[in-house]
């Protein structure tokens, strides 16, 4: 019998329920990754956010994650369709912060 074990989970950025209108701080997806890969023992994090979203990629970014892909048409940004970005983190390329 083979077994499949979990080494990823999906960071969503952009939720559009109005009980998650609050944003991610850099500090708070650094948690995130922190607890991902130390606590779970994920070898991956994937992150989607919208492509008109800058703030959000550029602390994806500061974080490590890499831009790996456009999905397109996958979301509602103020009801226009719009593209979302794919980022990925693997444990290897992550650096812990102090805040994480």
């Amino acid at each position: 019998m083979m077994y499949k074990a979990i080494i990823s989970s999906a960071l969503v950025l952009s939720v559009a329920a109005p009980a998650f209108a609050q944003k991610l701080k850099k500090d708070d997806k650094a948690l995130v990754a922190a607890l991902g890969f130390t606590r779970l023992g994920l070898e991956r994090l994937t992150a989607y956010t919208s492509a008109g979203n800058p703030r959000s990629q550029a602390a994806l970014e500061r974080l490590g994650f890499v831009r790996e892909g456009t999905l397109r048409e996958d979301c509602i940004v103020n009801g226009d369709v719009s593209d979302s970005w794919v980022y990925g983190l693997l444990r290897s390329e992550w650096a812990p912060t102090d805040s994480a």
